[in-house]
């Protein structure tokens, strides 16, 4: 089997904190046709192709070992920010979600799937940077939210920018619709999560 067969999906957070750019990307493009899809006529066409989808052991152990391992290189985007700042292993990503609206601690503990205590020993080397600071929420203000300073939009660009190298390095073989393809079989397997498997 060629390589170029497999797509290696990331975690649920890391497509979350992309996926708005993606959409926009394509909005601004004109490329809408992946997100322009009727949902009942794509959930009947995608049960039609899991009935003739058929995959040996080999191949399905070579796809989710990729599963378990896409994640890996993706560290190698945001070193540099966590060793400069002193930051825990999800800081970077942290300040990538509260960018795209992730404002809240317990929605940023849901999307890692981890307790409060955790997601607050993230955020608190990431306040102690001056990268995010603590806001009364617009809406409720009975409610705090996180907010990048300054610093930490800055900070942000730069992960952006690493992680933007470091995607195009990696999948430089690749078409821009073979990628595209690839993000959407991603999103597609995360969404079935939890969905029990059909029985035949």
């Amino acid at each position: 089997m060629h390589h170029r067969d497999i797509c290696l999906p990331a975690p649920e957070w890391l497509l979350a904190s992309a996926s708005s750019n993606i959409r926009s990307v394509a909005i601004e493009r004109g490329d809408l046709a992946p997100y322009r899809v009727d949902r009942f006529n794509k959930r009947m066409n995608k049960t039609a192709r899991a009935k003739q989808l058929k995959l040996s052991w080999e191949e399905i152990g070579y796809l989710t070992e990729g599963f378990s391992f896409a994640s890996r290189p993706m560290k190698l985007a945001s070193e540099g920010i966590t060793a400069e700042y002193s930051l825990g292993p999800r800081g970077a990503w942290i300040m990538i979600l509260i960018k795209n609206g992730q404002v809240y601690p317990l929605d940023l503990a849901n999307m890692f799937r981890i307790g409060r205590s955790l997601i607050t020993a993230e955020l608190i080397p990431l306040t102690n940077a001056r990268l995010i600071t603590y806001r009364k929420s617009a809406g409720d203000k009975r409610r705090v939210e996180l907010a990048l300073t300054p610093l930490g939009e800055k900070a942000v660009v730069r992960v952006r920018e690493d992680i933007t190298k470091l995607v195009l390095q990696r999948l430089s073989g690749y078409t821009r619709e073979e990628v595209l393809l690839c993000a959407r079989l991603m999103h597609d397997f995360i969404s079935s999560v939890g969905t029990p498997p059909a029985r035949h």
